[in-house]
């Protein structure tokens, strides 16, 4: 099986743009720091390289899951990307992840922000992939 790694490449930079928008102040980043209990204040002053790092790596491998999804699937356009992103998304990463937000007492705003994130960003990621095979 062979990936087109500028496929992944390109969907991981869409996940890192839809972050920076998504949790940014003209979103949701207020309502996020407020439902995760930080203030302003708790922001760091400098850029934090631990976090972005992070989300870089973790953009690469979930690029490289897609692919394989993608190509396990049979995707050959942008349609089936996204269909393959949707059962990713919502079937496997907000199914898993609702008990956890459910146990650990948090709201259903902040799964509802986190998890519309991560179905946004599976589903782009996964389009951008399917199409670009």
């Amino acid at each position: 099986m062979s990936y087109n790694i500028w496929a992944i490449l390109v969907a991981a930079v869409a996940n890192n743009v839809i972050g920076a928008l998504w949790y940014g102040k003209s979103f949701f980043g207020r309502t996020w720091m407020r439902e995760v209990g930080l203030k302003e204040s708790d922001m760091p002053t400098k850029f934090p390289v631990k976090p972005f790092a992070a989300a870089i790596v973790a953009s690469l491998v979930l690029g490289v899951a897609l692919a394989w999804a993608n190509a396990a699937a049979g995707s050959a356009s942008l349609l089936d990307g996204v269909v393959v992103g949707l059962i990713v998304g919502i079937g496997m990463g907000a199914a898993i992840t609702a008990p956890h937000y459910a146990f650990a007492g948090r709201s259903l705003k902040l799964f509802l922000i986190d998890q519309g994130h991560s179905i946004l960003v599976v589903v782009v990621m996964s389009a951008i992939i399917g199409l670009w095979r």
